[in-house]
């Protein structure tokens, strides 16, 4: 009966000690999952700015340097020898075609000319005299032979001085500016001794040297924009007038030539100059900023802004443009891309947008 009792007694309490345990685990498991909700319901919020994804043209450029060069380079040299009697310009004036610029000896060439034309005058009246004897029967026409001789031997020194009058003058052989002056008033010079450098910047062109691989992808008349380091912030228009036909040896390249209006004179000859070509163009692409791109094991991602969250979204990239590169797959017009704060967020995290950048 006694040992009845205790059984009993144990029973109750095994029951009473499995119960317990059961509430307590019970309670355990609910408190656990309590604490973990915790977490999700005080996430941190991230605040970001987001770029609304549109589509634009892309431009698959070159960019190539060089220097700039006057639209033409004329060389001056002297075609008479002599002394420079007079001197009508100084260097940087700009001058007309036509205009007189130097003399060499003109007054020395116009009294030769003076003399021969004399000359000539008195072989034409002694010719006069033996045309007239020689019809008479009086003179012979051997007579007549060398009066004609000596009136056309006259007549071509005339004319021989004459050439050398004018090249005594120096003229400008087109609008240009005075470059340089190699010579100057009361000097002697011989002939092809040089005498002045004219320019034309009116128009330059920028030399740039064109690798082998992309030659074939320009032809002239195609655009070019031009920047130059000495005016920030200025693009000029230019197009390519000349493509050489044959490599360089030393760069193995192209020099292609291109053709930029200057009314202003604003660009210089010897400048350094940067020339976009545009190899292909691409309409209707979407680009993202650089710093928006994120890498990992060499896959290219982005991060997108939906629902108030951070989405990851995997892309592939295509043409550099300037601080831009152009996204061939992965993204779609209308997307919202986050371009500040995505570095530290992960796939699915709260967000809030602060600002809607254009």
């Amino acid at each position: 009966m006694k040992h009845a009792f205790v059984s009993i007694i144990l029973c109750v309490a095994i029951i009473a000690v499995g119960y317990a345990a059961t509430t307590t685990l019970s309670k355990i498991r609910t408190s656990s999952q309590a604490q973990a909700a915790v977490p999700d319901q005080n996430r941190k919020v991230t605040s970001v700015n987001v770029h609304v994804l549109k589509p634009t043209l892309v431009k698959d450029q070159l960019v190539l340097t060089g220097h700039v060069q006057p639209w033409q380079d004329v060389l001056v040299s002297a075609e008479i020898p002599g002394k420079i009697e007079w001197q009508g310009v100084n260097e940087g004036d700009r001058v007309q075609k036509g205009q007189e610029l130097l003399k060499i000896d003109t007054r020395l060439v116009r009294a030769q000319l003076d003399q021969a034309e004399a000359q000539h005058k008195l072989a034409c009246q002694e010719l006069q005299r033996a045309k007239s004897l020689s019809a008479k029967g009086v003179s012979s026409g051997q007579a007549l032979d060398k009066s004609q001789a000596d009136c056309d031997v006259a007549a071509a020194n005339v004319r021989l001085i004459g050439i050398r009058l004018e090249k005594s003058v120096v003229a400008a052989p087109s609008d240009a500016v005075i470059d340089k002056l190699f010579k100057e008033r009361d000097e002697f010079v011989d002939v092809g001794i040089p005498l002045l450098r004219l320019v034309q910047v009116h128009k330059v062109k920028v030399g740039a040297g064109i690798p082998e691989r992309d030659v074939s992808a320009f032809a002239k008349d195609d655009p070019v924009t031009v920047q130059l380091d000495a005016l920030p912030g200025k693009e000029f228009q230019g197009r390519i007038y000349r493509i050489a036909p044959t490599a360089e040896p030393a760069t193995l390249t192209f020099i292609g030539e291109i053709e930029v209006d200057n009314p202003e004179g604003l660009i210089k000859p010897g400048m350094i100059a940067r020339s976009a070509l545009v190899r292909r163009t691409y309409p209707d692409s979407i680009t993202v900023p650089i710093f928006s791109v994120l890498s990992v094991e060499n896959q290219r991602y982005v991060m997108l802004e939906k629902d108030g969250a951070a989405r990851t979204r995997p892309i592939e990239v295509g043409v550099l443009q300037g601080n831009s590169v152009q996204v061939v797959s992965g993204l779609l017009p209308g997307e919202r891309l986050i371009v500040a704060g995505q570095r530290d967020l992960q796939d699915g995290d709260p967000v809030r947008v602060v600002e809607v950048v254009k």
